[in-house]
């Protein structure tokens, strides 16, 4: 069984914030696993996501059309 790290030393592994984690981690970009309110991350996946070719992208926010005026 790997070893589960908690958000915040896989944020500072990784050189993200702690939220920015956590909204990859619900998106699928990165693997972890949510125990409660809780998320731990493998630090196996992480050592991966980071010797990967493509590692993980954050996604444009999505804009949401404005009302014409008129």
């Amino acid at each position: 069984m790997e070893e589960l790290v908690d958000s915040r030393e896989a944020a500072g592994f990784l050189r993200v914030n702690v939220k920015t984690l956590q909204r990859l981690a619900r998106s699928g970009q990165v693997r972890g696993i949510k125990i409660g309110k809780l998320w731990r991350f493998s630090k196996g996946d992480l050592v991966l996501g980071q010797a990967s070719s493509r590692p993980f992208t954050t996604k444009p926010l999505k804009k949401t059309p404005r009302p014409k005026a008129g």
